[in-house]
């Protein structure tokens, strides 16, 4: 709800500057991550699952207040891309779904110079869900409620 249909272009020095107003769907411009350390949680094979990359606008020396998250980027190649380019889309996720408590105690243990709380959350390439996936879940769940009722009424003795 929060999400226009296509990408509004801010820099990152805008967003972190003036907030995303009441749009959460952005194509950022003026990235760089702040020391090159990133956060990675792995599976048993060193694939990565997720990666949180503390950002600023170029060549600032302010305090991080950016991350760039992927959940598609599994390899150190994977991850230098995203460090190396300076533009992505995605969504602002910190209302939509935010960091877990052990997400935020792996990211404050593992970057102490950010607050995740205070930090934009940016998801890399996640797209709104448009009205169609609204509406099947709706009438999916609709559908669930009728059945299990009839079921209930109906079948079980």
């Amino acid at each position: 709800m929060k999400a226009g249909s296509s990408p509004t272009q801010i820099s990152l020095a805008e967003l972190t500057s003036n907030g995303p107003g009441g749009n959460v769907y952005f194509t950022v411009t003026g990235i760089e991550p702040s020391t090159g350390e990133y956060v990675a949680e792995e599976t048993a094979t060193n694939r990565m699952t997720k990666v949180w990359i503390p950002c600023v606008p170029v060549e600032s020396t302010e305090t991080p207040k950016f991350i760039l998250y992927s959940t598609t980027a599994p390899t150190e190649a994977d991850v230098d891309g995203l460090m190396l380019t300076d533009t992505h889309t995605g969504m602002i996720i910190n209302d939509i779904t935010g960091l877990g408590r052990e997400e935020k105690d792996l990211l404050r243990s593992s970057l102490p110079e950010i607050d995740p709380d205070d930090a934009y959350i940016f998801e890399v390439n996640r797209t709104p869900a448009g009205f169609l996936k609204y509406t099947g879940l709706m009438l999916g769940g609709l559908v669930l409620v009728v059945g299990g009722g009839a079921w209930i009424l109906l079948v079980h003795e």
